[in-house]
């Protein structure tokens, strides 16, 4: 008895809070959310329309430029152009109105929610106080950030697609005659799939508001879920309030990608030579999607449309790799990189042999096989996920350590810092732009397997996994990578020697002369093919790191870091150069062994 009377006290306590934050944070909205929409609308569509003729240009120069395409692809690609280029504006815009109004009006209500949390004091001054400026210079942020993003990374990612040399050395070629069938394909799979679609996600609608709502009541009535620890009790109020637009959101994103998914049946007519298979993919799409949705609401198995086999052969694109997985189908192919990583370097790179199962790389694998059997997340797991914030933040507090030894000793001048600062892009130092952060990079990946940890271990001891990572495709494409260098650098058992020539490579790119200037201790190896083989992760880390830096918040606080270490470089100008010890204190070296 003394239990129900408890949790009915909980439950009557928690409405009326919930219900007071929630009209405080909507009036701060209402107040905040106008003025930080029309910044983010305003200067969003500024440069939508600002850079849509160079947006035009750009494309198609590299369509006429590039030799990745032959030249029926090419015919083809620029007719085609037109279909995505003249609508973009229009879409671009109107998503940005809506994401403007939901920015302006949510972040502040997040922001009450998130004051009231374990662990923060003067509760109440935060709740009228948070979310008010940090939204105004949130909204700015996300300008420049979009700036950097339409007008460097697209220009960048371009640039790559003109001058990489064609796979095999053969450009990438159509056949006219089967163009028509797979136009024809395309059109009917919009028609079909698009109201299909569109319909589904409608009905079911309803049906995943009631579901979600009647969850998270039975929660709040028995604490259990969301409501089980304290820190979440706030955000698991603000998922009651918010799970409408949650609903919403969905329906909108289930109508925005269903004519994408049939505008692909087009691709597979191309790709099985078939229009039969087409329309077998047309029908197969809709069961797909009606299937998934039945998953994530619970729903009977199976869909009411009939699922037709639309391959010949396998292939690892399409709406089956697109659909959402659970975390174990996503860690497949990390997974089966590893188990290629054990052993030694070399064996790493000429074969793929598995080795005994009682290596030390196996039983890491099998603790963190273990770790991810787990199919379902928690919120408070999603609440301890590692931010993209989180891993910028490690990055740039090793890279702070690192440029101000590199300015001790005399490496980095303040001449060359605000020769970088004025330079455009194309004439910018590479020592700066990609040699800090790989060094960065390097030393945290040396660091990790050193520790002999299954993820990648960050500066202030978090240690990012496959299962608290970021979870989006771009935090795939860069997450995986690393995590495969991490694991050859361990197999490769480094000496401290080599440790300090790979990091006197990555920052100088293998400049002779830079790295005859910056003795670090580091000898470079005897073996030919062991230097080879040194050089060539750091070559794969320094990729890796372009890739990085096109995306979006990186180039912002890669100039603030840089007018920052300016300053450093300007403040120890009249001092003598220190020379360099013989390890750069990047990291924390860990006990024991020096090598691997």
């Amino acid at each position: 008895m003394g239990k129900f009377l408890t949790t009915v006290w909980r439950t009557l306590l928690f409405v009326p809070v919930m219900i007071l934050l929630s009209f405080i944070g909507a009036v701060k909205g209402i107040i905040i959310g106008p003025i930080a929409s029309v910044v983010l609308i305003v200067g969003h569509t500024a440069l939508t329309l600002g850079l849509w003729p160079l947006h035009v240009g750009l494309a198609y120069y590299t369509i006429a430029k590039t030799k990745q395409l032959g030249r029926s692809a090419k015919v083809l690609s620029i007719l085609s152009l037109p279909v995505f280029l003249i609508p973009w504006p229009v879409v671009s815009i109107a998503v940005c109105i809506l994401v403007g109004l939901g920015y302006g009006f949510v972040t502040p209500l997040v922001a009450t929610f998130e004051a009231v949390g374990a662990g923060r004091e003067r509760k109440s001054y935060h709740c009228f106080v948070d979310g008010t400026w940090s939204t105004l210079k949130g909204s700015c942020t996300v300008v420049r950030d979009y700036k950097d993003l339409v007008l460097h990374s697209y220009s960048d990612y371009l640039k790559d697609f003109r001058e990489k040399p064609p796979v095999d050395g053969l450009p990438y070629d159509i056949k006219l005659l089967e163009v028509p069938g797979c136009i024809l394909v395309a059109l009917l799979g919009v028609i079909i799939d698009v109201p299909v679609m569109t319909i589904t996600a409608l009905v079911k609608s309803p049906i995943m508001l009631l579901k979600g709502w009647k969850r998270l009541l039975n929660d709040l009535w028995g604490r259990q879920g969301p409501f089980l620890e304290a820190v979440c009790v706030p955000f698991a109020g603000l998922a009651v309030v918010l799970w409408p637009l949650v609903v919403v959101a969905s329906f909108v994103c289930a109508v925005l990608t269903s004519p994408f998914l049939g505008l692909y049946g087009g691709v597979v007519v191309y790709q099985e030579r078939s229009i039969k298979r087409g329309f077998a993919y047309i029908v197969n799409v809709m069961a797909q999607f009606d299937e998934y949705t039945n998953d994530v609401l619970h729903l009977s198995e199976g869909s009411c449309f009939p699922r037709p086999k639309y391959r010949s052969h396998n292939h690892n694109s399409g709406p089956d790799a697109v659909m959402p997985k659970s975390p174990p189908a996503q860690l497949s192919v990390v997974d089966e990189a590893q188990q290629g990583q054990q052993g030694s370097l070399e064996t790493t790179v000429t074969s793929t042999e598995p080795k005994e199962e009682s290596s030390p790389s196996s039983s890491r694998l099998t603790k963190l096989t273990s770790q991810m059997s787990l199919a379902s997340r928690s919120l408070r797991q999603t609440l301890q996920e590692v931010k993209v914030v989180q891993i910028w933040d490690n990055l740039f507090i090793n890279m702070d350590s690192i440029g101000k030894e590199l300015v001790r000793a005399g490496v980095i001048k303040a001449a060359g810092l605000e020769e970088w600062l004025r330079a455009p892009k194309k004439d910018k130092s590479r020592l700066i732009s990609v040699g800090l952060p790989a060094y960065s990079s390097l030393s945290t990946l040396i660091f990790s397997a050193k520790n002999g940890v299954a993820g990648i271990l960050l500066h202030d001891g978090t240690e990012v996994t496959v299962f608290n990572r970021p979870q989006d495709r771009v935090a795939d494409w860069v997450f995986e990578p690393l995590l495969i260098l991490k694991e050859q650098m361990r197999a490769a058992k480094l000496t401290a020697s080599e440790e300090q020539y790979m990091k006197n490579w990555i920052l100088t790119s293998g400049g002779q002369d830079m790295m005859q200037g910056w003795l670090n201790g580091g000898v470079e190896p005897e073996d030919n093919i062991r230097k080879g083989e040194l050089q060539a992760m750091c070559r794969r880390l320094q990729g890796i790191t372009v890739n990085f830096s096109r995306m979006p918040t990186f180039p912002r606080r890669l100039q603030k870091f840089i007018k920052n270490l300016l300053a450093f470089a300007q403040s120890n100008s009249n001092l003598p150069p220190t020379p360099a010890p013989p390890r750069l204190p990047s990291l924390p070296v860990p006990g024991g062994d020096e090598a691997v």
